[in-house]
């Protein structure tokens, strides 16, 4: 039982501590007289059985408050079953004043090559395809909040003479538990990150919201060293990024830099998504990263353990209120810091509910993630 409270105790401070640290990082804004850097950017956006969401997608990109002829568009199409090309190429006829170019990926990848990261494979070749100063990511679901996100993102990239950016990524729920229970968690997730890079506590990131220099790509060699595994396409790039330009590294925290993406509607679907993000935590260059998901993992299921033994024995059940009660606390605070800067804080009705399922959640990746195996866009992954 000491064991629980002292992982909770640390739990606790360490939530704490993130949300000190996103209130006391000063959101981004030009100067207003600041003329538009002239640097050419190209939005990637791999796409496979996208047909639902890429036009969306392409709408939010086309309303930017950003100069035609400095902008690129390509689309890779990850050999899609669906209408996701013909919704392209139909929606690029509509915007001849933009430049927007579709890649077949499986025009540049034999039947006999066997990939495991189709994605890594996709961002590459657009970047081949392209001779843009600034490359941009995003997912084919993902959809800017702002007409100011390219303009703020290249700003940024100027003023702070950054060559690897990332902001924010927001679910956009419908109104029941699981969509907001995922809400609040993402919500999290983008709190924990601008915290992490502002105080060098690890490298984080979500691949749907990143911006990067063509140039700083060529020089760590792309994927290079990391195109074996099937995720990371974000995060073990920014880590090859760090070793190279280790103070070059950016958390862009503005309300007009984010994205939103749906969430998943099926319990399986969200599982198999968390556990593709954290099946590269192995992979991670530095240490203490690791060491913080362990202890964030280790603290819910000892709570978990804890709750049952407490129940079924009648042992020590104030001590584990108590940790509970830690774990509320913490993330009450926690939550409430990020649902304020989202504009979110209806979410936060659903948040005794979510405390319990949090703890399910967190303790059943962490486990499924060490086997490595998941579906993603229909392809399994061992």
């Amino acid at each position: 039982m000491f064991l629980a409270i002292f992982l909770l105790l640390g739990y606790a401070i360490l939530l704490l501590f993130y949300s000190w640290a996103w209130k006391t990082m000063p959101i981004y804004a030009p100067p207003s007289t600041q003329a538009l850097p002239k640097q050419q950017v190209a939005v990637i956006i791999p796409a496979r059985n996208e047909a639902a969401h890429i036009e969306q997608c392409l709408n939010g990109i086309a309303r930017q408050d950003f100069p035609a002829e400095q902008l690129q568009i390509i689309v890779v199409d990850d050999h899609s079953t669906d209408s996701t090309a013909a919704i392209v190429r139909q929606w690029t006829k509509q915007q001849p004043h933009l430049s927007v170019l579709l890649l077949y990926l499986a025009d540049f990848v034999s039947p006999d090559e066997t990939l495991n990261s189709y994605k890594k494979k996709a961002i590459s070749l657009a970047i081949a395809h392209t001779t843009a100063d600034i490359i941009v990511t995003t997912d084919a679901d993902c959809v800017p909040l702002s007409s100011r996100w390219l303009a703020k993102v290249l700003h940024f990239i100027n003023e702070k003479k950054a060559v690897f950016v990332t902001s924010g990524v927001m679910v956009a729920p419908t109104n029941n538990f699981f969509s907001i229970f995922q809400a609040l968690d993402l919500a999290g997730m983008m709190l924990t990150t601008g915290a992490s890079l502002r105080y060098r506590l690890g490298d984080m990131c979500n691949g749907g919201n990143l911006a990067y220099l063509r140039s700083a790509f060529e020089a760590v060699d792309g994927f290079s060293g990391i195109d074996h595994l099937a995720s990371g396409d974000d995060m073990l790039l920014m880590g090859k990024m760090r070793h190279h330009f280790p103070t070059q590294i950016h958390f862009l925290k503005s309300y007009d830099t984010l994205v939103s993406t749906p969430a998943p509607v099926r319990w399986r679907d969200f599982v198999q998504q968390r556990i593709r993000w954290a099946s590269k935590t192995s992979s991670y260059s530095q240490a203490l990263l690791p060491f913080i998901l362990l202890w964030v993992w280790c603290s819910n299921v000892a709570l978990l353990i804890g709750s049952f033994w407490a129940m079924s024995t009648h042992y020590h059940l104030g001590a584990m209120a108590f940790c509970w009660t830690l774990k509320i606390s913490a993330d009450a605070v926690y939550l409430n810091t990020a649902c304020r800067f989202l504009g979110k804080t209806v979410w936060l009705r659903y948040f005794l509910p979510a405390q319990l399922l949090h703890v399910w959640y967190i303790g059943s990746v962490g486990i499924l993630a060490n086997f490595k195996r998941y579906e993603w866009k229909g392809r399994r992954v061992h």
